[in-house]
């Protein structure tokens, strides 16, 4: 009986371990996105934080800067980006903004052959956050994507920001979360 049970374990190894393999591998790419490597993204950010929009908005400008990362391997088949995102609102005492550079995997949704072209990923990075009581505090957070393509080149983006919590200078618990609404241009 232990025999058996020490044999199954091993030939679950031996499958998962071929499984991430194949994951990983340059061939489970088949399904690539077939985009630009670099598009620009114009927008809106709106928190869902209480506690951020009452000491700031629940509106604010976004800007994204996306590059496809150029790497040979193309895990779950996807396609790796670099991200930079900046989302802001107003100035002063009443002023936000959050900054982030992360990595994005992004999966193709529509069938090969198709016109239209959509897709979801998510990522992971690092993100700076200012807001009236607090001043460039680091932290993590992720990110889920979902987007379509208008024409070859425009697209419509949705994500949503995920981001650790803090307290701010005077013990105010926030977070950084939200959905980003955006306009995109793939060069």
């Amino acid at each position: 009986m232990i025999a058996a049970i020490g044999s199954v374990l091993r030939r679950g190894r031996v499958a998962a371990a071929l499984g991430l393999l194949a994951a990983f591998s340059p061939g489970a790419a088949q399904a690539q996105l077939n985009v630009s490597k670099t598009s620009i993204r114009l927008g809106a950010f709106f928190s869902t934080d209480s506690n951020l929009k009452s000491q700031t908005s629940s509106v604010w400008n976004a800007v994204g800067l996306d590059a496809l990362a150029g790497v040979k391997y193309h895990p779950l088949g996807g396609d790796i980006h670099i991200g930079f995102d900046a989302v802001w609102h107003g100035g002063g005492s009443s002023g936000g903004s959050s900054l982030s550079l992360s990595g994005k995997l992004l999966w193709p949704l529509s069938p090969k052959g198709t016109n239209s072209r959509l897709w979801a990923g998510a990522g992971f990075g690092g993100y700076m956050i200012n807001t009236p009581n607090t001043t460039n505090f680091l932290t993590v957070g992720a990110k889920f994507i979902v987007g379509a393509d208008l024409t070859s080149h425009w697209f419509v983006e949705a994500d949503y920001d995920w981001v650790s919590g803090f307290t701010d200078d005077l013990g105010v618990p926030m977070r950084a979360d939200g959905v980003t609404l955006a306009l995109g241009y793939r060069f």
